[in-house]
């Protein structure tokens, strides 16, 4: 198994704090739990610190330097360095090898980027009671951030960059967005999307618009899971109610759901055959 991050600089450990509109008010190292839970399942995980965090930014103390040249393809070609680099490993069958991406990794683009999270910050400050105007206020940098990536798209941004990313990448971080769903569907490969009910950075009509996707492909091999009480950052909260939730109701670990799923999935799709 490779490990491979979220948006943002993300160490091998891939520590996060919150998702969306809900801080934790600690952090959870969310890939080294994965990879030690997957160890002790006899799974061989690769991690590693993703490229933009490095000592230029404190991110991490290792020998990166920083890269003004990075798109979304340096990050697949580093996903794709680390499964050939597994392959050599005498300890390791080369024709059962997988990817689990987080968040970004997902579909390769920064989850922030996109509209529907204005709308549901939007939300859940009036639900809490937030004056209007206030609202307006909270949300203007991330509405100021979505009209940026509009017009990148369009061709008529004329900034250098947004939300600290280079308008390069912006540019191939959306193309290889529209491409993700037309891709997911005609791989002859296994994928398994979990998404949680009470993730707010991919929502579950998100993860339901992909359930759509895969079945229509009409291959089988895809599954999406959903359990009902998982965060963005994979822990569990226990209170439905998000304006009721307390840090008590807070899981300070990657959910036991979470890995089971992925385990057995693995383990299933390892008995097929190959699964590169």
């Amino acid at each position: 198994m490779v490990l491979v991050h979220g948006s943002g600089p993300q160490s091998r450990d891939q520590k996060l704090g919150g998702q969306l509109n809900m801080g934790f008010g600690f952090q959870i190292p969310v890939f080294e739990e994965v990879a030690e839970a997957l160890a002790a399942q006899a799974f061989v995980v690769l991690r590693y610190d993703k490229r933009s965090c490095g000592p230029f930014n404190g991110c991490e103390d290792n020998r990166y330097v920083l890269d003004p040249a990075t798109t979304v393809e340096s990050f697949i070609a580093d996903a794709v360095a680390a499964l050939d680099n597994l392959a050599t490993r005498p300890d390791v069958d080369p024709h059962r090898l997988f990817v689990i991406g987080h968040s970004q990794d997902g579909t390769f683009v920064p989850s922030v980027l996109e509209a529907r999270q204005t709308a549901i910050t939007r939300t859940l400050l009036g639900e809490m009671g937030v004056p209007a105007e206030q609202v307006a206020a909270m949300a203007a940098p991330l509405e100021k951030l979505v009209g940026e990536v509009a017009a990148i798209r369009a061709g008529n941004f004329e900034g250098e960059g947004t939300g600290g990313a280079s308008v390069a990448f912006g540019k191939s971080a959306l193309a290889h967005g529209d491409a993700v769903p037309a891709v997911a569907a005609w791989l002859d490969r296994p994928q398994l999307l979990i998404g949680g009910a009470y993730d707010w950075n991919v929502p579950p009509a998100e993860m339901k618009a992909s359930q759509e996707t895969l079945a229509n492909a009409g291959t089988g091999l895809h599954r999406t899971k959903v359990p009902p009480c998982v965060r963005h950052a994979l822990n569990c909260v226990d209170e439905p109610n998000h304006l009721e939730v307390t840090p008590a109701n807070i899981g300070k670990h990657v959910a036991p759901e979470v890995v089971t799923e992925i385990t057995a999935f693995l383990r299933e799709q390892a008995a097929v055959g190959k699964v590169r």
